[in-house]
């Protein structure tokens, strides 16, 4: 096995034993990460104004509106198999109305003077959206691999 594959094995048999809590988990810690991401991609902590409270609750709210469409939708109540076609449809529409949110809530707050940069939240649901599919991807093909005899 490769190097990869020997870090991802224990939390992919964390995932593999727990199929309705991997999506949440994943999902929320993807947005945490990817709006990060964008924040540093877009070279806000050289700013000479602190983003981080800002950034923290941007990222509170776009995990709050994640869970709470991701469960009214069905995507954490295991409506479809993991990563499948209708599942992703799925997480796009999520994930479409979570990043407008976001960015409307950003734009929004940059005009009272917000030091986080509508860019930066772009970014970050863009990098968040590539996260949750790369690991569900991931997720699938170890289960299908696990799966056959």
């Amino acid at each position: 096995m490769s190097i990869l594959a020997d870090t991802l094995r224990p939390a992919l048999i964390w995932a593999y034993r727990r199929p309705s809590a991997f999506p949440a988990v994943i999902d929320l810690l993807a947005w945490v990460l990817g709006l990060v991401a964008g924040a540093v991609l877009s070279l806000v902590f050289e700013s000479e104004r602190p983003v981080g409270w800002t950034l923290a609750l941007t990222a509170v709210l776009a995990v709050s509106v994640q869970a709470g469409l991701g469960y009214m939708i069905g995507i954490y109540r295991r409506r479809w198999r993991v990563s499948s076609f209708d599942e992703v449809a799925a997480l796009g529409t999520v994930w479409c109305i979570t990043a407008g949110v976001v960015v409307a809530t950003t734009f929004v707050s940059r005009r009272s003077g917000t030091p986080l940069p509508t860019s930066a939240v772009v970014t970050g649901s863009i990098v968040t959206f590539t996260m949750q599919g790369f690991v569900r991807a991931v997720w699938r093909r170890f289960w299908e691999k696990n799966r056959r005899p």
